[in-house]
């Protein structure tokens, strides 16, 4: 059994989306529905078998590594947030020189361990989408654009065995926005 879906949303969501200033309600569902979806019910943290996928967003450390170098490198206010949120954790900062520039980020292990940084990785790589968020209460478009750009056409995940992920996600965001308001 995993993680609360609720919980997952108020302590760990919630929090970091408001800290990065990249929070809306289809965020919130299309992030928990990846995470469910990604993790088995927030339950892994590790992609089972061999695969290279890590934390409850299931990032390869390729993405997590290009997000960095090709994204955040140029959004330094950015960068420095999710910096600090993975700036308590034992995996350490790496250094990458392969273009001689020294950029520094943190490991892709923290996403194993570090919520918060899994979660801000995760918003990352669909902030740089230039395709608009669905509407947060629409369970199939989340769904179809969390296959387009997270999953990828490339990628073993199914949309029809994903959707019911993105449906819960869809009522847990929708049952607790209703009561911050």
């Amino acid at each position: 059994m995993g993680l609360d879906p609720k919980q997952f949303h108020e302590y760990v969501l919630l929090p970091v989306l408001r800290y990065l200033s990249a929070d809306s309600q289809a965020a919130r569902a299309l992030l928990l529905g990846t995470a469910l979806k990604e993790s088995g019910g927030l339950t892994y943290l590790h992609q089972l078998g061999n695969g290279p996928a890590l934390g409850l967003f299931q990032m390869e450390p390729f993405t997590h590594d290009d997000i960095w170098k090709t994204f955040l490198r140029y959004k330094p206010a950015l960068a420095q947030k999710i910096r600090e949120l993975a700036a308590a954790q034992p995996a350490g900062i790496r250094v990458d020189s392969a273009n001689g520039d020294n950029l520094t980020f943190p490991a892709a292990g923290n996403l194993i361990g570090n919520m918060f940084y899994a979660t801000a990785m995760s918003r990352m790589r669909y902030f740089r989408v230039s395709e608009a968020l669905p509407a947060a209460n629409d369970s199939r478009a989340l769904c179809a654009y969390w296959k387009k750009h997270y999953n990828t056409s490339g990628g073993a995940g199914d949309i029809v065995e994903a959707e019911h992920y993105f449906a819960k996600a869809v009522t847990t965001t929708s049952v607790l926005e209703f009561y911050e308001s």
